[in-house]
């Protein structure tokens, strides 16, 4: 059963999660937290990816939930954040 607020895209099931603010959403911090992910889409598209994140409550997210796992999409990957 699909839960509400969240979409599909290539296959897996994204859950919106948290839109990052202040001091977590520096470079520096991002880039200390992100690891790449065996979760990319071989049709990986970030433009593609974020129309349809915001198609779901036209809200923006930074952080989605795949699999229980919090996920940073980027240009080409997914990035498992921890």
């Amino acid at each position: 059963m699909k839960k509400e607020n969240t979409f599909v895209y290539e296959g897996l099931v994204f859950e919106p999660y948290k839109l990052l603010q202040g001091g977590e959403a520096t470079l520096f911090n991002i880039n200390q937290r992100k690891v790449h992910s065996m979760l990319t889409p071989i049709n990986w598209d970030s433009k593609t990816f974020f129309e349809a994140a915001q198609a779901v409550n036209g809200k923006e997210y930074d952080l989605f939930k795949v699999n229980g796992i919090v996920v940073l999409p980027g240009k080409t990957c997914l990035y498992e954040y921890k």
